[in-house]
């Protein structure tokens, strides 16, 4: 494995998914691409007070910082890049999997509610949308804080670890 992508949004479950995204290119001496989907903004009964370029740019700018801000907490040497982009997200992330040319897609799950049930979440929609591996967080406490990452030994390899432990097995 080469390249993760990292599907960030502005929740706290971003953090753990970073974490995840991180491990695995530590194990596996790949680099990470965070990408956030930027949703188009729908129409307002509310007055907007400027121009949609400048909302559009506004909101770009502001994922941006948001994935700036996780890049500078983790410093971790296996970050490659970031990315925004306005688009659904899942379509988005299955988009940006292929301009980046990735082959793990690391996203993060939380619990939902009855319309969830009905159209299905992002995480849904990128497994079964996606034409590569997907890896879904839930459970932060499995994955280290981004705090933790710069002790992650990036000299250690993914290859070197058992797939399957004898506890698992027993």
């Amino acid at each position: 494995m080469t390249k993760i992508l990292a599907a960030i949004d502005s929740s706290p479950t971003s953090r753990d998914v970073l974490a995840a995204a991180l491990a695995f290119a530590a194990k596996s001496d790949a680099k990470v691409v965070l990408f956030h989907a930027v949703p188009v903004p729908l129409a307002s009964s509310e007055p907007i007070l400027m121009s949609v370029e400048s909302l559009g740019h506004d909101m770009l700018g502001e994922a941006r910082a948001h994935l700036d801000t996780l890049v500078e907490e983790a410093a971790h040497p296996s970050i490659d890049s970031v990315d925004v982009a306005f688009g659904t997200p899942w379509s988005g992330i299955c988009d940006a999997a292929k301009k980046h040319d990735v082959e793990l897609i690391v996203i993060g799950a939380r619990s939902y509610d009855f319309l969830d049930k009905v159209l299905g979440t992002t995480a849904s929609k990128v497994v079964h949308g996606a034409d590569r591996s997907v890896l879904v967080v839930r459970d932060p406490a499995v994955v280290p804080p981004v705090a933790e990452l710069s002790q992650v030994d990036p000299d250690a390899r993914l290859d070197d670890a058992p797939l399957v432990t004898e506890a698992a097995i027993n």
